[in-house]
C-alpha cells in the first residue's frame, strides 16, 4: 500500500453533467464512454488499486448503470456508491460533497472519473498534505498536454482556455484567476502554463465549514490549499474531459490502423482508415472513412466519402433520396 493511505478515503466524481463531452454522449454517460480499451471511469479504478486502495466511493446520478464495472473490478477493489437524486443532480463539488458527508469518516482523495495521469505519485501528494498540519487541501497541477494531430470535425480554432494560478513561497496557493485568497507580502509566482489534473486532498473538517460557493475553486481562496505540481514532461492526456483530449487518448496508434470499439461493423468492401469507431458505430460496403471519429451508432451509408469528420452518435451519413 502507498505510505498513508490507510489515512483516506477515496472518492471518484462520475454523476454529474457530461460538460464538453456532451456531443458524445448521447446514449452513454461520461463515465462510461470507452477511451481506448475500457469505459472512462475504469482509468482511476486501476490507479487507485495500484495506489493500494481496497475500497472507493463513485458519485453517479440516478440514471447510470455501473454492473459492468462492479463486474469488472468486484474481486479488485469494493465500490461503494453514493446516488445523487435528480433534484440533487445540478450541485457543485463542494456542494455534493457535504451532500454525502455522513458517509466519510477519514480525510479524502478526490478525483473525476476522466482523470488519466496514473504516472502520479500519490504518495508523494499525500505526505505534502500530512507534513503541513496547516493546510486543508491539497490540489495537483501538471503541464498543459500538447496536443500532436488535430481533431476529426470543425477546422475552427479551439480556444483551451485555462485559469492562471498564483503560489508563494511555500506552494500556498494565494490565486484563482481573479480570486485571491490572501495578498502574501512577499512574491508570488503566476503559473500561466499548468492544467488542474481535479486530484485533490481534503481534510474531512473543511465540509463542516461554512464555504461560500459551490465549487472547489470557491473553496480553495478560503481555506489554506497547497499546489502539489508535477512538472515533467509528459506525453500523457492529462484529463479526458473534451472532443480533443478525448480523440488524443483514444484515436489509432497509427495512421493506417483504425481503433474499433465494441459492436461497431465495417462491412466488406469498406474503406476505413486512421479512424476511431465508437460503440454500434457501422460503415456500410463500399464507404471511404479517413481519420474520422464515428460517434456511438451513427452509420456511414455506401458511397460516403468522408475525411477528417466526426460524425455524432445516431447519425446516418448517405444519400437520403437514394
Amino acid at each position: 500500500m502507498t505510505r498513508g493511505i490507510g489515512d483516506y478515503e477515496a472518492v471518484i466524481f462520475s454523476g454529474r453533467g457530461n460538460g464538453q463531452l456532451a456531443e458524445l454522449c448521447v446514449s452513454t454517460p461520461k463515465c462510461l464512454l470507452q477511451v481506448g480499451e475500457n469505459p472512462m471511469v475504469c482509468y482511476p479504478l486501476e490507479w487507485l488499486i495500484q495506489c493500494g486502495f481496497s475500497s472507493v466511493f463513485i458519485i453517479i446520478n440516478e440514471e447510470t448503470n455501473l454492473d459492468c464495472i462492479f463486474s469488472k473490478f468486484n474481486a479488485k477493489i469494493e465500490i461503494k456508491i453514493l446516488c445523487l437524486s435528480e433534484k440533487h443532480e445540478s450541485l457543485g463539488t463542494l456542494e455534493t460533497l457535504v451532500h454525502f458527508k455522513d458517509n466519510f469518516s477519514r480525510d479524502l482523495i478526490l478525483m473525476t472519473c476522466d482523470f488519466r495521469r496514473d504516472d502520479i505519485l500519490l504518495y508523494k501528494v499525500v505526505e505534502h498534505h500530512r507534513i503541513n498540519p496547516d493546510c486543508k487541501m491539497i490540489t495537483v497541477y501538471a503541464k498543459k498536454h500538447k496536443y500532436c494531430d488535430p481533431t476529426p470535425g470543425s477546422k475552427k480554432k479551439c480556444k483551451f482556455v485555462f485559469t492562471p494560478v498564483g503560489i508563494d513561497c511555500s506552494n500556498s496557493v494565494v490565486q484563482i484567476g481573479a480570486k485571491w485568497r490572501y495578498r502574501p507580502g512577499g512574491n508570488v509566482t503566476i503559473l500561466t502554463d499548468v492544467e488542474d489534473l481535479h486530484l485533490y486532498v481534503l481534510s474531512l473538517d473543511v465540509l463542516n465549514l461554512q464555504i461560500e460557493g459551490e465549487s472547489v475553486s470557491d473553496l480553495i481562496t478560503q481555506v489554506q490549499t497547497r499546489a502539489f505540481l508535477q512538472m515533467d514532461e509528459s506525453n500523457k492526456v492529462n484529463r479526458v474531459n473534451n472532443l480533443d483530449t478525448f480523440w488524443d487518448a483514444s484515436k489509432p496508434s497509427n495512421p493506417y490502423t483504425n481503433a474499433l470499439a465494441s459492436e461497431c461493423a465495417v462491412s466488406r468492401g469498406a474503406k476505413v482508415k486512421g479512424s476511431l469507431l465508437m460503440q454500434g458505430s457501422k460503415v456500410e460496403a463500399g464507404a471511404d472513412v479517413i481519420n474520422c471519429l464515428i460517434g456511438e451508432y451513427a452509420t456511414v451509408q455506401a458511397g460516403s466519402v468522408l475525411k477528417n469528420c466526426f460524425v455524432g452518435p445516431n447519425q446516418i451519413i448517405g444519400d437520403l433520396n437514394a
